[in-house]
């Protein structure tokens, strides 16, 4: 075999992997665009009237002591194929009178429930756990949520306070969490969040 066939062969076969590597990325590209276009970014209009709106700052006001206690949660949104997830998070620390746990409890709840049916929300399903948590799923437009009231839990505070805890009143936490998904097109079910 001459030098010259050798080079032919050689180019023609480079020719070849190069083709096989444009053709390759080109299916890349198309398949990533095809991905893209399914995807759905988190933006205001994907939030509920709900999520932006509710707090459940004026109950636990109703309940607070004020001899010390502290707040706070977060939040945070993802993109997904076909929808968009929003999620909300309440943390509340404070003293209350030992006799009102339960009436904090039931109180919470109502409010969720209140708040959701008065964003337009539709309330789907309220489940009670054994735990004491109360979870609400529900719809509103393009919307399936689920908001869940943990249980009350006393102390759990790791640093000082200008009151200490007592058997009449104690340090509760109390906790408020939201997760949302806005879908492109109106969701069929209410599938497990």
């Amino acid at each position: 075999m001459t030098v010259a066939r050798l080079m032919k062969r050689l180019l023609a076969g480079l020719a070849g992997v190069a083709l096989l590597l444009i053709v390759g990325v080109i299916i890349l590209q198309v398949a990533f665009v095809i991905h893209q276009a399914g995807l759905v970014y988190p933006r205001p209009e994907t939030k509920s009237i709900f999520l932006n709106t509710y707090s459940p700052k004026k109950t636990i006001e109703a309940f607070d002591l004020k001899q010390g206690g502290s707040s706070g949660g977060g939040e945070g949104s993802g993109a997904g194929n076909e929808f968009a997830t929003h999620e909300k998070r309440f943390h509340f620390q404070f003293f209350i009178n030992a006799q009102q746990r339960d009436a904090l409890a039931k109180a919470l709840a109502d409010d969720v429930a209140e708040q959701l049916l008065r964003s337009g929300a539709k309330i789907v399903v309220t489940e009670h756990a054994a735990d004491g948590s109360v979870a609400f799923r529900y719809v509103s437009g393009h919307t399936q949520g689920q908001a869940v009231v943990e249980p009350i839990k006393t102390g759990g505070r790791d640093y000082a306070v200008p009151f200490k805890p007592q058997a009449n009143r104690p340090e509760v936490t109390a906790r408020v969490n939201i997760k949302e998904k806005w879908f492109k097109s109106l969701p069929a079910l209410l599938p497990a969040m």
